[in-house]
């Protein structure tokens, strides 16, 4: 039922009428004016102008009859709306709509991968390339100044603030590392070998495959400039909202390019997060069982980072103006004894990788991070853990760098 809606209507008070005046005879009406006589030229020109505005209304309304056939003629001529409508429009002009993309691809079923619970658990993973989104208005393009301007005066008391950051150290070269090993790999010779360059499959085979350890991580919103410490860091509560996303442009990428990828969505870290990487081992060992085709294994994740002044850092850059969130490939080694004699290829990859992505952006890929630990990429012939932005950045920054990642890997193993 719906709701009744009484009409009130207020008036205005007035005052009484005062007392009438004296009642006094009017004064004698002064004489008329002498009129001339009209020509004939006035009445012609009064009548053409007369004509044309008749005409001129009349097309108006077959206009707006047209584009609103269920509108009553009368109810238009009477509007205010019509008339300032007819007034401003631009003649000719049509209203612009935009219309949803429209799909590039069908949707293709994952192969099964064995959970934590041991079940099995099917997602799905689109094989060609992601929708393109409409732009109404086109922002002008961003400037390095911009970016990295930040007031942190802004920033309400007791909240943390997200401090945009260039993490690159392109000063340092392209052979600097991080490396929390005792070993000194020569970075001007790997990223030239050959194993900087990961395999493909045969045609149809499946050559990629992308997972991630911690699926729940996510991204800042979007223009943040501090967040709440009372409020969870940067956790996805649905798949399209974080490091899922990510990887799946990146996978959509690759299937555009011929190289067939596979995209696991288990939530490795949403029961445990101890425990994600023995998950995620069981999910790489079932799909390389499957698969055995598989040359590459890349495992997507975001970093967090905090300053020494409780800041949290957004890495980030500028790329065709738009901001980009920063990437950082992180290798795993047999330094903790575990068996993986071959992770020097893994580095090879990671650096070729960097110094591809440098070369065409500039300051997109962070130096290379060698760990102690395997990072569980022992069991493909290839493999990499790609940070793709940390928890300041946003998700659309973190999306522009997978495809730009995407591109490069696609280009690397074509």
């Amino acid at each position: 039922m719906s709701e009744r809606k009484e009409l009130i209507c207020t008036v205005e008070r007035v005052d009484p009428l005062p007392p009438a005046p004296e009642r006094r005879l009017p004064p004698p009406p002064p004489p008329a004016p002498r009129r001339r006589p009209i020509s004939l030229l006035a009445v012609g020109v009064t009548l053409f102008a007369a004509a044309f505005l008749l005409c001129d209304g009349f097309h108006a309304l077959q206009a707006r009859a047209a584009q609103h056939p269920e509108e009553d003629p009368l109810s238009a001529i009477l509007s205010e709306t019509f008339f300032t409508t007819t007034a401003t429009a631009r003649p000719g002009a049509e209203t612009e709509r935009a219309e949803p993309p429209a799909e590039t691809g069908a949707e293709t079923e994952i192969p099964p991968a064995v959970s934590e619970s041991g079940t099995e658990h099917t997602s799905a993973v689109s094989s060609a390339v992601s929708e393109t989104e409409a732009v109404a208005e086109t922002a002008p393009p961003l400037t390095a100044e911009a970016l990295y301007a930040f007031d942190g005066s802004a920033v309400p008391t007791g909240m943390i603030p997200i401090v945009p950051m260039d993490l690159s150290l392109r000063a340092y070269g392209e052979t600097f590392l991080y490396n929390d090993t005792s070993y000194r790999p020569d970075m001007a010779k790997l990223p030239l070998s050959e194993a900087a360059v990961p395999a493909v499959a045969a045609a149809g085979e499946v050559s990629v495959l992308i997972l991630h350890t911690h699926a729940t991580e996510g991204y800042s919103e979007e223009g943040a400039t501090w967040y709440d410490p009372a409020t969870p860091l940067a956790r996805a509560d649905a798949p399209e909202e974080g490091v899922i996303a990510v990887g799946k442009v990146i996978a959509d990428i690759l299937n555009a390019n011929g190289i067939v990828t596979v995209h696991s969505t288990v939530l490795h870290d949403k029961e445990s997060y101890k425990d994600s990487y023995s998950r995620s081992a069981q999910t790489v060992q079932s799909y390389l069982a499957r698969y055995p085709s598989i040359r590459l294994v890349i495992d997507v994740h975001r970093d967090s980072i905090m300053t020494s002044a409780d800041q949290l850092v957004r890495p980030v850059t500028v790329v065709n103006g738009e901001a980009v969130a920063q990437v950082m490939c992180v290798v795993g080694s047999n330094a903790s004894g575990a068996a993986h004699d071959g992770w020097e290829n893994n580095l090879a990859l990671a650096a070729g990788l960097r110094r591809t992505l440098n070369a065409t952006y500039g300051d997109l890929c962070r130096p290379v991070y060698v760990k102690k630990s395997t990072y569980n990429q022992q069991y493909a012939p290839a493999s990499l853990l790609l940070e793709i932005g940390a928890s300041g950045n946003s998700l659309a920054e973190a999306e522009r760098a997978a495809a730009l990642v995407a591109e490069a890997l696609a280009e690397m193993m074509g």
